[in-house]
């Protein structure tokens, strides 16, 4: 007689448990005397109130941007930065805009006719180097 399935898995035992290697394959490296902990420049290393000093001038920029934008197109045109230069001291004759928006243009490499974004404002006000360069206390007296 043949024996039935449930026979045969009684009559032959479970295979034996795979047992798990006495050392380790890779082994660590042998710790070494205690290292010094690692050191970070003052400028590495940011702080809560840096943080929320960065978010505190990002909204001061966007509340910025948003007020020039009066035609609510989510980017400032030729006019609305002319405004925006104004603000920060630009005393040519409005004939005298147009090349001056030519130069930001250039300088930043903004498209001049689609305007800038918020991204574009913010890196031009942000420019400690550049024309456009708001400190933080003139970006909240504006």
């Amino acid at each position: 007689r043949s024996a039935t399935k449930k026979e045969k898995s009684q009559a032959t035992p479970p295979p034996a448990p795979v047992q798990a290697p006495q050392e380790p394959i890779v082994s660590a490296p042998a710790p070494t005397a205690a290292a010094a902990p690692p050191q970070h420049s003052p400028r590495s290393v940011t702080t809560s109130s840096t943080v929320r000093q960065k978010a505190s001038r990002r909204e001061a920029v966007q509340r910025l941007f948003n007020a020039l934008d009066v035609a609510d197109a989510g980017r400032l045109s030729m006019k609305e930065v002319h405004r925006f230069a104004r603000a920060c001291g630009f005393e040519g004759a409005a004939k005298e805009w147009p090349g001056e928006w030519e130069y930001l243009c250039s300088s930043y490499k903004w498209e001049p006719s689609l305007g800038i974004d918020v991204v574009d404002f913010e890196l031009l006000v942000n420019d400690t180097g550049g024309i456009g360069y708001c400190d933080d206390q003139f970006l909240d007296d504006l």
